[in-house]
C-alpha cells in the first residue's frame, strides 16, 4: 500500500510601493489548496493577493495523504519620513549646505532656482530661493519636501548704536538715579546688524543747589564701533532735614535749666548731616520765680530748607536759701551780757542777695524759773522761699528776778507752717484776760488785711487761722497784742 506523504514548499513576497500585490508560489506533488486573510481561497498552485498576512498551502497525494507549508506576505508600503535642513548664503560667496535625510536605504534627487539639479543626503547651493528634494526609498516609496535658503543681507546700513540719548531731567532730591530705575539710552536691537556689547556710564556731580550731574554713556558693539552720549539731571531739594530726638517740655528749678540736648540730631536725604541749633525765648523774666524758656531746636540744609521743633522749659524757685554760719543752738549768758547777734550769712542758687532778718523773742520757764531769748535767724529769697535758724540764749542775774515786778512774762507766739502757701494757724497763750488783736503788715508797717480780734481769758490757748489768698506771695510781719503785752513775728507766703 502507499502511504508516503506528498511535497508541499510555499513562497510568498513583499507588496511595496511599486508593486500593489504578489504572486504566491505552491510546489508540490498532488492537488493545491491555499487559504490567507480575509478569507481568502485558490487551488491555483501560484495565486496572485493583494493583503499582506500568513498564506498556508495544503498539498494532497493521489493516495489521499496530504502536507502544509506556510509563507509569509510583508507590506512595505509604509509612509518615507523626511527631515529637512535649509540656510542662509553668506555675502563671502562661499554657499551653504542643505540637507534631507529618512530611515532605511533612501536615494535624494534635488532641484532648484536657476536650473539647478543634486542628488545625495546634502547638497551645496549657492543661490537663495525654495529647493525641492524627492527621497525614494528600495521599495519605490518617496517623499518630497520644500527646503527654503535665505540670503545673508550684505552692506546693510544699520544706523547708529544709540538710537536716542534721554533728554536733560529734573528729579526730586533723593531719587534714584539707577539706570534700572530712570531708564537707559535707545539701543540699536536690528537682528541683521552688529550686537551691542558693551554698555557703561560715568557721572560728573557739581553744584549744591541745585545739583547737577552728567551721566556719559559709552556703548559698542561687536565689530569694536563705539558711540557716546550724554545725559543731564538737575537735582533739585526743596525737603526740610526731619529733626529726631527733641525732648519733650520739663518743669525745672532755676538752678537746673538744662543747655542744649546734645542727643538731638537732623536727618537730611540730600545731604549727610545737618547741623542742629537752638534759641531760646525768655517769657515772664520780671517774675524770677516762675517764667518759661521756649527752646526752639532748628535745622537748615545747604539748600536753605529749616525745619524746627520747641521745648518749653518752666522755670520755678521753690527751693529755700542755705544758710552758711556757725551758730550754736543753745547758749548760756548773763542777762547784762547779751553776746551780740551773729552775722550769718545764706546763699541762694536762684537770688544773688539773700536777705537775713533776725527776730528776738523772750520767754520765761515756769518749772526751771528761767527766762530766756530766743533768736531766729530767717533767710528769705525773692520768691519767698526761706530757712530758719534758731539760737536760744538762756539768761541767768537779777534781770530774771520777776518778784514785785508784777510778773510781766513775755508772750510767746508760734506760726505753723511757715512758710506756707495756703494757711497757717497763729498759735499763742494769753497770759492775762482781754481783747486779743492780730495785725499782718508788710515789712513797711502797712496793713494788707483787716485786724483780727478776739476776747481771750488768762491761760487760754488761743489759735487764729490766716489764709493766703488775702495777700500775695512774700514776706509779711504779725503782731499780736493782749493789753500791754506784745509779740511780733514773721509770716512768708509762697
Amino acid at each position: 500500500m502507499d502511504n508516503a506523504a506528498p511535497v508541499a514548499i510555499a513562497y510568498g513576497g513583499s507588496l511595496t510601493c511599486d508593486a500593489s500585490s504578489v504572486q504566491l508560489t505552491g510546489i508540490g506533488t498532488g492537488t493545491f489548496s491555499w487559504v490567507g486573510p480575509n478569507g481568502f481561497s485558490s487551488t491555483d498552485a501560484n495565486p496572485i493577493v493583494d493583503v499582506a498576512g500568513i498564506y498556508t498551502l495544503t498539498v494532497t497525494g493521489e493516495n489521499g495523504c496530504s502536507a502544509t507549508a506556510a509563507t509569509d506576505v510583508t507590506d512595505a508600503t509604509g509612509d518615507l519620513q523626511l527631515t529637512t535642513q535649509g540656510g542662509e548664503v553668506p555675502c563671502s560667496g562661499d554657499g551653504v549646505t542643505i540637507s534631507a535625510s529618512a530611515d532605511g536605504e533612501v536615494e535624494y534627487t534635488w532641484t532648484g532656482p536657476l536650473g539647478f539639479t543634486g542628488s545625495g543626503p546634502e547638497v551645496l547651493v549657492y543661490d537663495e530661493g525654495v529647493y525641492t528634494v524627492v527621497a525614494t526609498a528600495d521599495g519605490g516609496c518617496t517623499a518630497t519636501a520644500e527646503v527654503v535658503v535665505t540670503a545673508e543681507i550684505c552692506n546693510k546700513e544699520c544706523g547708529p548704536i544709540i538710537t536716542w540719548c534721554p533728554p536733560p531731567m529734573e528729579v526730586a532730591c533723593g531719587t534714584s538715579l539707577e539706570p534700572d530705575s530712570i531708564g537707559y539710552p535707545g539701543i540699536r536691537k536690528d537682528k541683521d546688524c552688529p550686537t551691542v556689547v558693551f554698555i557703561t556710564y560715568s557721572d560728573v556731580t557739581l553744584g549744591y543747589c541745585p545739583q547737577t550731574v552728567t551721566r556719559t554713556w559709552t556703548l559698542s558693539d561687536e565689530t569694536g564701533a563705539t558711540e557716546y552720549c550724554t545725559q543731564v539731571f538737575t537735582v533739585i531739594d526743596n525737603v526740610a532735614p526731619v529733626l529726631h530726638n527733641v525732648p519733650g517740655n520739663i518743669t525745672v528749678s532755676c538752678d537746673a535749666v538744662p543747655d542744649k540736648d546734645d542727643a538731638v540730631w537732623a536727618e537730611d536725604a540730600c545731604q549727610p548731616t545737618a547741623d542742629v541749633y537752638i534759641c531760646d525765648v525768655v517769657e515772664g523774666l520780671d517774675n524770677k520765680c516762675s517764667y518759661t524758656i521756649t527752646r526752639t531746636y532748628y535745622a537748615m540744609d545747604y539748600c536753605g530748607n529749616f525745619s524746627s521743633a520747641t521745648q518749653t522749659i518752666h522755670v520755678i524757685d521753690d527751693s529755700a536759701p542755705v544758710f552758711d554760719c556757725d551758730l550754736a543752738s543753745e547758749v548760756i549768758a548773763d542777762c547784762k551780757d547779751i553776746p551780740v547777734k551773729t552775722d550769718c550769712q545764706a546763699w541762694d542758687a536762684c537770688d544773688a542777695s539773700v536777705d537775713v532778718t533776725i527776730e528776738e523773742a523772750y520767754g520765761y520757764d515756769d518749772k526751771s524759773k528761767e527766762c530766756y531769748l530766743v533768736r531766729t535767724y530767717t533767710a528769705t529769697d525773692d520768691c519767698g522761699n526761706a530757712s530758719t535758724m534758731s539760737q536760744t540764749i538762756h539768761l541767768v542775774g537779777e534781770c530774771c528776778d520777776h518778784k514785785g515786778k508784777g510778773d510781766k512774762k513775755l508772750m510767746e507766739v508760734s506760726v505753723s507752717p511757715n512758710p506756707f502757701r495756703t494757711e497757717c494757724v497763729i498759735s499763742f497763750r494769753a497770759l492775762e484776760a482781754g481783747r486779743a488783736t492780730v495785725t499782718i503788715t508788710d515789712l513797711n508797717g502797712r496793713p494788707v488785711s483787716s485786724a483780727i480780734t478776739q476776747d481771750v481769758s488768762a491761760g487760754q490757748d488761743v489759735r487764729i487761722p490766716f489764709s493766703a489768698a488775702q495777700v500775695e506771695m512774700g514776706v509779711y510781719q504779725f503782731r499780736v497784742i493782749i493789753g500791754d503785752r506784745t509779740a511780733t513775728g514773721r509770716l512768708i507766703v509762697q
